[in-house]
C-alpha cells in the first residue's frame, strides 16, 4: 500500500485529471485494519508539502477505511451480526400479535 501511496504526486504529473482519485479508491477501498489507517494519516503527516487536492482525494478515499477501524473489528465485513427482529416486527410479518 505505501508503494501506491508514493506514486501518487508522479500520477497526478502524468495521468489524467481524474486518475489519483481512481488510484486512490482502487488502493484503500479493500483495506480495514488499523495498520493501513496508521499507514495513511503517516503518508499525509510524512508529506506535508502535498497539494490540498492531491490531500483531500486521499482523505476521500481513506474515509470507509478510518469509519472501519473507529469501529472496531466486530464491525469489519464478513464479521457483521445477525439481524435481530423486535417482537412487534415479527408480528407484523407473521400475522400474529405478539
Amino acid at each position: 500500500m505505501r508503494p501506491a501511496l508514493d506514486l501518487l504526486r508522479e500520477l497526478q504529473k502524468t495521468g489524467d485529471i481524474f486518475f489519483p482519485k481512481q488510484w486512490m479508491d482502487a488502493t484503500l477501498s479493500s483495506q480495514r485494519s488499523p495498520e493501513a489507517a496508521a499507514m495513511v494519516r503517516q503518508f499525509l503527516t510524512a508529506h506535508p508539502e502535498l497539494p490540498q487536492r492531491l490531500r483531500w482525494v486521499v482523505l476521500n478515499a481513506a474515509d470507509d477505511l478510518f469509519r472501519a477501524v473507529k469501529r472496531g473489528p466486530r464491525h469489519r465485513p464478513g464479521r457483521e451480526r445477525p439481524y435481530r427482529y423486535c417482537r412487534v416486527t415479527l408480528a407484523i410479518w407473521t400475522g400474529g400479535v405478539g
